[in-house]
């Protein structure tokens, strides 16, 4: 009986330890394994994108006031060449000093550009400061608030045929377009007040237009030069400097590597 109890607590023993190194060698196998799938994903090639970029409207697009002559989307560009997930930039810039919606829309018809539209996977667009400007250059002496009103309307009309167009051309490529900032704090005096509450509403209607559309990006400006007009702006106390086109490329900068994941 005893011989019995003695084989029997023998071979509960064998099995307890034969569980046990199963068991250490399953748990070394799971961790193994689990180094092997770390080392594959820390090894696993960076996917990069190759970007086309089109850059369309108006001076503050062509850079003008940038001492250095980069503009943001120059400096854009550099800090995209810098990242590990973008093989190379191709910039398209048909920004014209002046232009205004309407004359956008002329330029949305040539050959050319459209071409380029339709490559392109990335598209920057600053417009609508000449259109509001517009109103005060030609309304100067007798201006009134209805004057701004009627103007948006039909600039509101103009960007929606302008947002159209692009995505008739490209319905899926991102679109970032600024908003406008005042450059005009030192020179209304009691008047900017109410000028600020017009511009808050022309803003406030073309972000409004362009969320009606697709994968676009409204990138406010206001608040970033409000006050800092004699460090932001460029001699002619209208169109950034340097260190302006520097922030408003920064503030592009991060929207698009959110939007592209890069």
């Amino acid at each position: 009986m005893k011989k019995t109890v003695v084989v029997i607590v023998g071979l509960i023993c064998i099995i307890l330890a034969t569980f046990l190194v199963i068991n250490q060698q399953f748990h070394l196998l799971n961790k193994a394994k689990a180094l092997v799938h770390v080392q594959q994903k820390t090894n696993k090639p960076i996917q990069k994108k190759t970007l086309n970029i089109v850059a369309i409207g108006d001076s503050l697009t062509q850079g003008v006031g940038d001492e250095k002559n980069h503009g943001y989307v120059g400096a854009t560009v550099e800090k995209l060449n810098q990242l590990k997930t973008v093989r190379h930039v191709n910039v398209a810039n048909f920004a014209h000093k002046g232009d205004k919606t309407q004359d956008l829309q002329l330029v949305l018809k040539k050959d050319h550009v459209q071409d380029k539209l339709k490559q392109a996977n990335c598209i920057f667009m600053t417009i609508g400061g000449n259109d509001i400007t517009g109103v005060l250059r030609t309304r100067l002496l007798n201006l009134k608030e209805q004057d701004f009103k009627n103007e948006q309307v039909a600039y509101v009309e103009r960007l929606n045929t302008i947002l159209k167009t692009i995505r008739k051309l490209n319905p899926k490529a991102p679109i970032f377009l600024f908003g406008l900032y005042n450059p005009f704090e030192d020179y209304f005096a009691d008047v900017n007040n109410h000028f600020v509450q017009i511009l808050g509403d022309w803003n406030h209607e073309t972000e409004s237009t362009l969320a009606k559309y697709s994968n676009t990006v409204f990138i406010p400006t206001y608040k970033t030069f409000k006050g800092k007009g004699d460090k932001l702006l460029f001699e002619d106390h209208f169109h950034p400097n340097h260190e302006g086109y520097g922030l408003l490329s920064d503030l592009l900068f991060l929207k698009i590597k959110e939007d592209l994941s890069l």
